[in-house]
């Protein structure tokens, strides 16, 4: 007779899935392992502890060890490095524009890392998005976000500069007053090449046809009316720049007054609101105009509330104490007064015939009548 051998060929495990990170510094790592030859159910242990199956997924870099245990206590393990590429960089050359607000700038780049062939996204205005390099730029920002082949990316940010541009400051002191002729213009001028030749003109000159008596070579011009006044400033290279400046002169200050009568008789909802125009306001964050009120020392706001009929006034101050006064009469309505013209008794027990006739006067509008108690009379 014959006989077959029979061979336990030993419990084991291996890894049966490796997929390394994607992207450097990512979680996409995952392992599966595979046991052969033992007796199922099995029990997984990992070190360290990321999964408690024969699956680990969403892993970074690092070593990983599983221990597999079957039904007979037989035991197996396997360990593995997931890794990862390295991180995306980014080399560059950048050449600054040669002239204010040329548009010779350039960026070259040079990407390492990740896993090539690269491709391009760029931002910023006058790129080309999908170029590696970047020519005929103004100064200014730019941003590029380099991808691998898998989709990893990194970004990166870029100034480009020029030469230094003619920068002016301009102020000035308003009219004092109304007619006064008293305002002045300067312009503080930095950049460009000193020194410099000052071209004044108002908001009603031009190029061609200017007033030559507000042409200066200095920074300041004064005795001046409200008006624009606008000046071009040159400098030892003929580089320009142009500002302006507002001289405001104050009108005549005015307090105009609007209000809300009393609502009912004798009541004491009357409101005043004051609207002043003109003058000189003083400056934030103070109140542009002072307001005092002569029915209450200790209001200062320019509306009033809570008035009942009556007179009144107010006095409206600016920052150069120019003064006005408004005048106000508040009015109420008449008297509401209701009296009985006429009763009816009920002519039997349990009817609803009775009425009370009323008369109401001083009434402005449609009244409202509520009867309380019964339903009837």
């Amino acid at each position: 007779d014959g006989f077959a051998a029979k061979y336990n060929l030993p419990f084991s495990v291996t890894y049966t899935k490796h997929k390394d990170v994607t992207c450097n510094g990512g979680n996409d790592g995952e392992l599966i392992v595979t046991p052969f030859f033992g007796a199922p159910p099995y029990n997984y242990v990992w070190t360290p502890s990321v999964s408690i199956d024969s699956t680990a997924s969403s892993l970074s870099i690092g070593t990983y060890r599983v221990d597999v245990t079957d039904n007979n206590s037989d035991v197996d393990f396997v360990t593995t490095d997931i890794t990862e590429p390295f991180s995306i960089t980014i080399n560059r050359v950048i050449t600054d524009v040669k002239c204010y607000n040329g548009n010779d700038g350039e960026i070259d780049i040079t990407p390492s890392g990740g896993t090539s062939p690269y491709h391009f996204e760029w931002s910023g205005s006058g790129t080309s998005i999908a170029e590696e390099d970047q020519d005929s730029l103004r100064a200014g920002a730019y941003s590029v976000r380099v991808y691998d082949i898998h989709n990893c990316y990194t970004d990166s940010t870029f100034t480009i500069g020029e030469p230094t541009q003619i920068q002016t400051i301009m102020n000035g002191d308003d009219v004092t007053g109304f007619g006064n002729g008293d305002g002045e213009a300067r312009v503080s001028v930095s950049g460009g090449t000193p020194n410099y030749i000052y071209f004044w003109y108002d908001d009603d000159s031009t190029y061609t046809a200017w007033d030559s008596t507000l042409v200066y070579t200095k920074d300041t011009i004064s005795g001046l009316d409200g008006d624009v006044y606008k000046v071009v400033v040159t400098d030892a290279n003929g580089c320009k720049a142009t500002d302006q400046v507002t001289i405001n002169e104050p009108g005549v200050l005015i307090a105009t007054a609007t209000k809300t009568n009393v609502s009912c008789y004798n009541g004491s909802d009357g409101t005043i609101t004051v609207t002043p125009s003109g003058g000189t306001p003083f400056d934030p964050p103070a109140r542009p105009y002072t307001y005092e009120w002569f029915h209450d020392a200790g209001l200062t706001d320019s509306i009033a509330t809570g008035l009942s009929a009556g007179d009144y006034w107010v006095k409206v101050e600016d920052k150069n104490s120019i003064k006005d006064t408004a005048w106000v009469t508040l009015t109420q309505p008449p008297e509401l007064i209701a009296s009985i013209d006429s009763v009816k008794d009920v002519s039997c027990y349990g009817s609803c015939d009775g009425f009370i006739d009323l008369v109401v006067t001083g009434a402005l509008r449609e009244l409202l009548y509520q009867r309380n108690k019964r339903d009837c009379l």
